[in-house]
């Protein structure tokens, strides 16, 4: 239970912060929002089909290790987004969220079934504490993301002190003469304890 909890900890830490600034991030022509709406639609059909299927072929552990490696490839997609990168990515991270879901699930109930056999305990007690402390420790991901987010996004660029002059020097990140009116320009955001 452990193990499984703290892979989708990790898992979801990465997607939910992406997730969450997906339309800041890629907002040229829509494409973050796109990417998002197109996750979500190849999920509802992929909740229609696939989960069964690949439980039954690949079981849970496998199905669980599959469909996890559909979302990574989301997160690869946005090192070069673009429309032929992010809608693929986000349609294979669709196809494999509902077989994440279902193998987990099933997973925890087969686990807890099994626990509870073994040692004599009623299984719905079980199962329903192996999901309480799946849920616990996975909705942490929410914390760590959002965290994570906003040290990334602390650090802001001040365009107050830049004058035509300034600017006509050179393009930005091209101009290593210049890299004390550039670097002056640049403030980090405090945050009051």
């Amino acid at each position: 239970v452990l193990v499984i909890s703290f892979g989708f900890v990790l898992l979801f830490t990465a997607f939910g912060s992406l997730q969450s600034i997906q339309s800041s991030l890629n907002s040229d022509e829509g494409l973050g929002l796109a990417s998002l709406s197109v996750i979500y639609a190849a999920l509802i059909i992929s909740s229609m089909f696939l989960p069964p299927i690949m439980i039954k072929y690949f079981g849970c552990k496998w199905t669980i290790v599959m469909s996890m490696c559909c979302y990574v490839t989301f997160s690869i997609g946005n090192f070069y987004p673009t429309w032929y990168t992010l809608i693929p990515t986000a349609v294979i991270l669709g196809l494999g969220g509902a077989p994440l879901w279902s193998a987990k699930c099933t997973y925890l109930t087969i686990c807890g079934n099994r626990y509870a056999a073994k040692f004599n305990k009623v299984a719905e007690n079980v199962v329903n504490h192996y999901f309480g402390i799946f849920f616990l420790i996975f909705q942490s991901s929410a914390v760590w993301g959002n965290l994570m987010s906003s040290l990334i996004f602390q650090y802001t660029s001040s365009n107050d002190n830049i004058t035509e002059e300034r600017l006509s020097y050179c393009g930005a990140a091209n101009c290593p003469a210049y890299d004390s009116i550039i670097n002056e320009n640049i403030t980090q955001t405090s945050y009051a304890a």
